[in-house]
């Protein structure tokens, strides 16, 4: 909806996820993840959840915008390089 600005990355094996709000300028989530660097990021059609996808082949997803987990797996062999809901 264009409200948010979503990035996510990493190096050496630490995931970055960060979330702006762009009419305050506020982080709303900044979250790492150990033993993953993030790849892709993309928010659900309704806003209400946003997922990862990391070079490990893990997929994370929390709530929008508190950013609490819903789901983590590691569920592909090989790195994650694009995520869509």
């Amino acid at each position: 909806d264009g409200r948010y600005l979503a990035a996510a990355g990493g190096e050496n094996k630490l995931g970055h996820l960060r979330v702006w709000d762009l009419s305050t300028s506020k982080v709303e989530i900044s979250r790492e993840f150990a033993g993953e660097e993030l790849r892709a990021v993309a928010f659900s059609p309704a806003s209400t959840s946003i997922a990862t996808a990391g070079a490990n082949g893990g997929l994370w997803e929390g709530t929008f915008p508190a950013g609490v987990q819903l789901m983590a797996t590691k569920g592909h062999a090989k790195a994650a390089t694009a995520l869509v809901y």
